[in-house]
């Protein structure tokens, strides 16, 4: 990288020197500049001032191309110190060098060139190539400025409207499992069989703590001790109850049963008889067909300010079976998902494989590089052929019209908003 960056003619170092040497020309930079602005201005405004030294056209071409590769060399070197020297130091000596290297390494050059053509404005109005020049600059302006794109892509995952989600209510072992994907089923039916040892433990001791209990209570007034002890005796023996039907009901919960009409779309991979599972492993997911389905999205923020509700598009998945619906905005989350933990944003961040940028913080954390909100879509129209769980895609919507520096500007604003605070 040091040899590479030294022998780098854009700069004053040894390839500099070598290229100026090897040209034979001396003051290389400050002549091939000055070559380089009558060469713009005459391309841009047709301007016949003579040209400040005669050289071969072959040098002449060489001299223009290595001035203008040095300005853009040099614009972008020097953005990237401005930023480099921003984000090195604390906020505000580092906004305070991030402005004076932007203006005075690239706003002054500008300004000194611009301030060139404004003094010989009464020159370049006089040329044709002028209008050229400045007619092919008004279109630009019109295409930055002008509202031209209406559509919005953004990365969503298709859901059933209707769905269940089944877990093991904690670490248990599969006894039996009586679903496969594709299974038809009404609520209340058996999906999958777990065990506990705690519970099956703690039901075994209950039960002969019970037991005693009962024993010491149906000795009666044996001796004098017992008697006065017969009304904790009674109060364990209602605690011991009480936790038997506790420790039923749990032991009832690791049947895991339907909760919908509906139809089974997934069973965890290699579920069998015998496997331990935890409470982070979803066992079954099933869907209600008929109910219909929606798509969860996160827009940027820069892009829902375009949204409203009754938006019109389509959702198109990334995978290859042929997933194509018409959907509508159903609704636009007020707040910002960054720090959420929604279905949406576990579907779509890029460390899942999602189009969503995901950035760590020095503390750890994953978050959004940028700012998303949630957006919930209904499906209209369409089929889902084969679908039998989660679709990830795009919804391509239709939105009020921005011009690319209307989007530029919100951008920036939010940047700057973002890095106010100290």
């Amino acid at each position: 990288m040091s040899v590479a960056v030294n022998l780098s003619p854009f700069m004053r170092f040894d390839g500099y020197h070598i290229l100026a040497d090897s040209l034979g020309i001396h003051n290389l930079q400050s002549r091939g500049f000055a070559l380089g602005r009558w060469q713009m201005r005459k391309v841009l405004f047709g301007l016949s001032d003579e040209a400040p030294e005669q050289f071969s056209p072959r040098l002449h071409r060489l001299l223009v191309a290595y001035a203008w590769g040095t300005w853009v060399y040099r614009f972008f070197l020097f953005l990237g110190i401005a930023l480099l020297v921003y984000f090195m130091f604390f906020k505000l000596l580092g906004i305070f060098l991030f402005v004076v290297e932007i203006i005075w390494f690239l706003g002054l050059p500008i300004f000194r060139e611009v301030q060139e053509w404004w003094q010989r404005r009464g020159d370049i109005r006089q040329q044709r190539r002028a209008l050229v020049t400045f007619s092919i600059f008004g279109l630009v302006l019109a295409l930055l400025f002008l509202p031209l794109g209406r559509n919005v892509n953004i990365p969503a995952v298709l859901v059933a409207a209707v769905e269940a989600q089944h877990y093991a209510p904690v670490v248990a072992r599969v006894d039996e499992v009586l679903v496969r994907p594709g299974s038809v089923v009404k609520a209340g039916d058996v999906l999958v069989r777990l065990s506990s040892p705690i519970h099956r433990d703690g039901q075994l001791l209950a039960t002969l703590k019970l037991a005693l209990v009962n024993k010491r209570l149906a000795r009666g007034g044996a001796n004098l001790q017992e008697r006065a002890l017969r009304v904790v005796l009674q109060r364990e023996q209602s605690a011991l109850q009480g936790e038997l039907v506790g420790l039923a009901g749990k032991v009832d919960e690791l049947v895991l049963r339907a909760g919908i009409d509906g139809v089974v779309t997934e069973v965890a991979h290699g579920l069998q008889r015998g496997l331990w599972v935890n409470q982070d492993l979803r066992l079954v997911h099933m869907v209600a067909r008929d109910k219909g389905f929606v798509a969860h999205g996160l827009v940027l923020e820069t892009d829902v300010g375009r949204l409203q509700p009754g938006n019109s598009g389509v959702f198109v998945s990334e995978n290859a079976g042929p997933v194509k619906l018409d959907v509508a905005v159903q609704n636009i989350g007020l707040g910002n998902a960054a720090g959420g933990a929604g279905r949406e944003l576990a579907y779509l961040s890029s460390t899942n494989g999602g189009a969503v940028v995901m950035d760590q913080s020095a503390g750890g954390e994953v978050r959004p590089a940028n700012a998303v909100y949630p957006v919930l879509f209904k499906v209209l129209t369409g089929e889902v052929s084969g679908w039998m769980h989660e679709q990830r895609g795009t919804v391509v919507i239709e939105a009020k019209a921005q011009s690319v520096m209307g989007r530029f500007s919100r951008h920036a604003v939010s940047v700057l908003l973002r890095e106010a605070g100290f």
